[in-house]
């Protein structure tokens, strides 16, 4: 019989720890509706992550239809953005 009652998480559950712009360690999943992708997004500094084959993206807003968190997501990456189109300093 396997004793499961203190499981560490495994990186299936959590593929990504910290967040690799601030090293908070507050990340939140958030599902983006349409297509059912699960993304990180980092309560302390707003930035959003990608985790797939190994690799981390950030992830920009514009690709996230219909995730419930988007409107800060986008703040943040305009303001590391400033030079996109209708970023912030425009």
């Amino acid at each position: 019989m396997i004793n499961d009652s203190h499981v560490e998480p495994s990186i299936i559950s959590r593929p990504l720890r910290h967040c690799p712009s601030c090293g908070s360690d507050r990340l939140e999943s958030v599902v983006e509706a349409r297509v059912q992708d699960v993304h990180f997004l980092c309560v302390e500094c707003g930035r959003c992550w990608n985790v797939s084959l190994g690799f981390v993206s950030r992830v920009s807003p514009p690709t996230c239809f219909g995730c419930p968190k988007r409107g800060r997501c986008e703040l943040v990456y305009a303001l590391d953005h400033p030079d996109a189109a209708g970023g912030a300093g425009d």
